[in-house]
């Protein structure tokens, strides 16, 4: 397994599996089509990092972190945008692998604290950041903020 960092624009039709995944509740309605250019459009490559999963030349996982707030480059904060694993790899400890590289690259680009969100309900998601160090912020409504110091 290997976690590679990709800089140049993102094929999001070879990961709309991946995508559907994410959030599937909220991306029901879409359809392919509308879902990858939802991720097209919200995809800044001045501050965001993406970084793949592969299994061999599979990809099976995907996270993309920023700066935060996310126009003012702010090399103090980081939080974590998207993060999402293959359900048939889930459970075999490479999310909290992944979740300890995002961690670890935000050290080595010097950032003090990341920031997560999660939504009500997404117990696996619970358990990974409190496994990783992350602590619970706040709840807003359904959403969930969790950050850790760096």
């Amino acid at each position: 397994m290997d976690i590679i960092e990709i800089k140049e624009k993102i094929n999001f039709a070879s990961i709309i599996n991946l995508l559907k995944e994410e959030w599937p509740g909220e991306w029901e309605a879409l359809t392919d089509e509308k879902l990858i250019e939802f991720f097209e459009k919200s995809c800044n490559y001045k501050y965001d990092i993406n970084k793949f999963l592969y299994d061999k030349d599979e990809i099976i996982g995907w996270y993309r972190y920023s700066t935060w707030p996310r126009e003012e480059m702010n090399k103090e904060n980081a939080h974590i945008l998207d993060m999402v694993m293959d359900p048939e790899y889930q459970g075999k400890g490479l999310g909290k692998m992944m979740m300890e590289d995002l961690i670890l690259d935000c050290k080595k680009r010097k950032f003090k604290k990341l920031m997560s969100r999660t939504i009500e309900g997404n117990i696996q998601s619970y358990k990974l950041h409190e496994r990783t160090g992350f602590r619970l912020l706040f709840r807003k409504g359904i959403d969930i903020v969790w950050e850790v110091n760096l």
